[in-house]
């Protein structure tokens, strides 16, 4: 029999890991969305990726990878966010604290 000590490790070590997987499944959802939206494969893309720079993506570009977050998510997302979000991890920050 555990004792209650351990019961409680295991619980923090399953929230860690049930956490982990749940921002893998936001990121690859993420990267998704971006893939169809700009025609290019989801693996080439990572946290640092710059939407502009690195992705060629423009104004309607961005505009349609937020309503797919915004579909995908069911989230509402206000435009100002939008215009601080340079990178995919900037977006993935974003999506994060709007499902908090």
């Amino acid at each position: 029999m555990m004792d209650g000590s351990a019961a409680f490790l295991i619980h923090c070590r399953y929230m860690q890991q049930r956490l982990r997987w749940e921002e893998m499944m936001e990121f690859d959802k993420l990267k998704h969305i971006i893939a169809d939206v700009l025609n290019v494969d989801p693996d080439e893309i990572t946290e640092e990726t710059t939407f502009t720079d690195d992705l060629g993506a423009d104004s309607l570009d961005l505009y349609q990878i937020k309503m797919g977050i915004e579909e995908e998510f069911a989230l509402t997302i206000p435009d100002d966010k939008v215009a601080g979000v340079k990178t995919v991890g900037d977006a993935l920050a974003m999506i994060k604290e709007a499902v908090a």
